[in-house]
Order: structure tokens, then C-alpha cells, then sequence
């Protein structure tokens, strides 16, 4: 998270999903995002010098569920 590569954070991988129902005129879906609900780091700013103070680590949303529905004319 800077310039000096002095900071490291570690990788990590998340789960989702998204199950989708089409018809001619409707779609309806549901997606299930960070489904482990893992804390993971969204992004990073990156600093000239990372100091222990420095808010460089922004946090990724949680598990998040959603549903939703299209119309088409």
C-alpha cells in the first residue's frame, strides 16, 4: 500500500451466486454476494509513506443478499 512496497496485505477470494428465471417479457433473479462472509479489503489507497495511522485499507461489503425482477414491453 505504498510506494516502498514496505506493507503487504494478503489475497483472498470470495463466493457469490446468481440464479436467474427468464420468460419472454419477465427476468426475475436472486444473487448472493461474499457469501462467506469473508473481511476482505474492497481497495486500497496507495500513500507516499504508509504510516500506522494512514487509513489506506477501505472494508469490502458483507454477505449481501438481493432480488430483483425486469419487465420488458
Amino acid at each position: 500500500v505504498d510506494f516502498a512496497n514496505s506493507y503487504r496485505i494478503g489475497s483472498h477470494g470470495l463466493l457469490g451466486a446468481r440464479a436467474t428465471f427468464a420468460s419472454v417479457h419477465w427476468e426475475v433473479f436472486a444473487e448472493g454476494r461474499n457469501l462467506l462472509d469473508r473481511r476482505h479489503v474492497a481497495t486500497v489507497t496507495v500513500r507516499d509513506v504508509a504510516a500506522a495511522d494512514a487509513q489506506v485499507l477501505h472494508p469490502g461489503a458483507p454477505r449481501s443478499l438481493y432480488v430483483g425482477a425486469n419487465y420488458r414491453f
